[in-house]
């Protein structure tokens, strides 16, 4: 009689948020001001369901929903929001079930938005509606139209180099843009995963599920391992530069911009962790961020390159052991 209820129960909670899931798509797709919200909240329900009934009942709600939005939103539109929502709502609520720790939970939703992503352009291709090279044609369409508007506006005549002219430089700057374009993917991919983690954490933990904190922003440190991808960008750009092989180059620089924003707030926790461990005042503090900001970009390589190395040679574990060597506790 127990089971009877209890199955019960969940069909009647997979109804419910299958639901709200749908209300949620229908909203990001015609409502485009509320559009990008609603892209952090859409795989909430499927979290909830999750920790409430179990994976397989998150796994129904996921199919039913991708089904209702393909025949509410069109097959294109509902498939790519079925797959973000099931991608995060299925990867977050495991993790959460389980009681992942909040670093490796964001690694997997990271993953996880690295994976839907390469599923949608690959779905898109599929369907002839999207492929990578109609993103660079896009992606260049759009980079010269706000060229041609920063070219009128006057603009460009004060960063172009002597003995360039305005189309050369454009035409420099866009072929860049279009190596590292993975790389902006990855990052879009990131904020993405950034973003459903903390409003799935602020949202669940109001519904009181039991779901791990953040430590404090200045505790924040990455695994020594991360590390790793860097090594492997290095290792390609040399065997590029002495191939002269174009593809191994271009793989260097699309990982190394991917690791930038990760190591800048790497950097700027560590530097935070710094001056609440040495007491500076707060009119110091707001010297010195105000510093950083008007020299931004000498900033963003100094906290790259603090955040490199206290990932590798975790300078916190270091100084609190000092304290504690140094006031007569034990070390564990």
């Amino acid at each position: 009689m127990e089971q009877k209820h209890f199955s019960t129960k969940t069909i009647a909670d997979c109804g419910i948020f299958t639901a709200l899931a749908v209300m949620l798509i229908l909203i990001g797709v015609y409502i485009p001001i509320l559009g990008t919200l609603v892209m952090f909240l859409w795989s909430v329900p499927v979290m909830i369901v999750i920790l409430r009934n179990g994976f397989p009942a998150g796994v129904a709600v996921s199919v039913i929903t991708a089904l209702l939005a393909m025949v509410f939103v069109g097959v294109l539109n509902g498939l790519f929001a079925a797959l973000f929502l099931t991608g995060f709502g299925l990867v977050y609520g495991i993790c959460f079930q389980k009681q992942y720790s909040p670093g490796k939970t964001l690694l997997f939703g990271i993953l996880a938005a690295s994976a839907v992503t390469v599923a949608a352009i690959t779905f898109g291709g599929v369907l002839g509606s999207l492929n990578f090279s109609s993103l660079l044609s896009s992606f260049e369409a759009h980079m010269r139209e706000a060229y041609s508007a920063y070219a009128d506006a006057g603009l460009l005549d004060a960063v172009v180099p002597a003995g360039m002219t305005a189309q050369m430089y454009v035409d420099q700057i866009i072929a860049i843009m279009k190596q590292l374009l993975p790389a902006i993917f990855v990052i879009v991919a990131m904020m993405m995963a950034a973003g459903n983690y903390f409003f799935a954490v602020l949202i669940l933990r109001r519904l009181r599920f039991d779901i791990r904190t953040l430590p404090k922003f200045r505790d924040w440190h990455l695994p020594w391992w991360i590390m790793w991808g860097l090594v492997v960008a290095l290792l390609s750009l040399v065997a590029g530069n002495f191939t002269h092989n174009e593809v191994l180059i271009t793989l260097a620089k699309n990982i190394a911009i991917s690791y930038c924003p990760v190591l800048i707030i790497a950097g700027i926790a560590f530097t935070r962790y710094l001056m609440v461990r040495v007491r500076m005042g707060v009119i110091f503090q707001v010297v010195i961020w105000l510093a950083a900001f008007m020299f931004l970009s000498v900033a963003i390589m100094f906290f790259i390159l603090i955040g490199a190395v206290d990932t590798i040679l975790d300078y916190r574990n270091t100084i609190e052991k000092h304290k504690s060597k140094k006031d007569g506790g034990m070390e564990k």
